[in-house]
């Protein structure tokens, strides 16, 4: 059960950082068309860079994701931001393929591989964002599930310090309450002897059943000390 959970748990944030990071190109994409909404054919351009760009992170989604398990950070940043250059440049041809057909023939004279460096730029940006958004989100949770073993080792050296302590304790006390028993019933103090067993059997059971990782009421304190006194 544990292992499908843990498996489970890396799909849904890779779907978590999928969605966030179209809504992150849609926004900022929509930002900058605004100042030019009045020329339809750059709107158009810049729709169909925004869809190329969507399309584009989920490949670079799964390469960042490659790269987090097979390289260090820093080759992985490098890795996945050229990765990111050569998509924004491939989708800055296609769009701007796309509006050179929109627009009357002869309109403009550039090489079409020159004119999108200056539109990869933006694209770029986007796709970068995104190489950001998920090596900054698997780098927090790596980090906070670092602190979460931390924690449950220390509680497990703890634990077992307690128990290695209270293991060392009891045979003193074992061996001290067993020379009693025999010695009352030497002296053929039976009732007395009976009694004793009887309250051993209850410290012993207090005492090896208790959970030294949780918290221990005064009523539990109580019975425990009393039981060890009246032994």
């Amino acid at each position: 059960m544990e292992s499908s959970n843990a498996t489970r748990a890396p799909d849904r944030s890779f779907a978590t950082l999928l969605f966030a990071s179209w809504g992150a190109c849609v926004f900022v994409s929509a930002l900058g068309t605004l100042p030019n909404f009045a020329y339809p054919t750059y709107v158009l351009y810049r729709v169909v860079l925004t869809i190329a760009c969507l399309a584009c992170s989920l490949p670079l989604l799964l390469a960042c994701r490659w790269l987090w398990s097979h390289t260090s950070i820093g080759r992985a940043l490098v890795a996945a931001l050229t990765f990111a250059y050569v998509l924004a440049y491939l989708s800055a041809v296609g769009s701007e393929q796309f509006e050179r057909w929109l627009d009357p023939p002869g309109m403009t004279a550039k090489s079409i591989w020159f004119e999108s460096l200056s539109g990869a730029i933006g694209a770029w940006a986007l796709l970068g964002g995104i190489v950001g958004l998920y090596f900054g989100f698997r780098y927090y949770t790596a980090a906070q599930e670092a602190r979460e073993h931390l924690i449950a080792a220390t509680a497990l050296a703890r634990e077992a310090e307690l128990r290695a302590l209270r293991y060392q304790i009891q045979p003193h006390f074992v061996f001290n309450t067993l020379n009693a028993i025999s010695t009352l019933v030497y002296t053929q103090q039976t009732a007395d002897a009976t009694r004793m067993i009887a309250r051993f059997g209850d410290f012993l059971r207090l005492t090896l059943d208790a959970d030294v990782t949780r918290e221990v009421s005064v009523a539990e304190e109580l019975e425990l000390t009393l039981g060890y006194l009246d032994i």
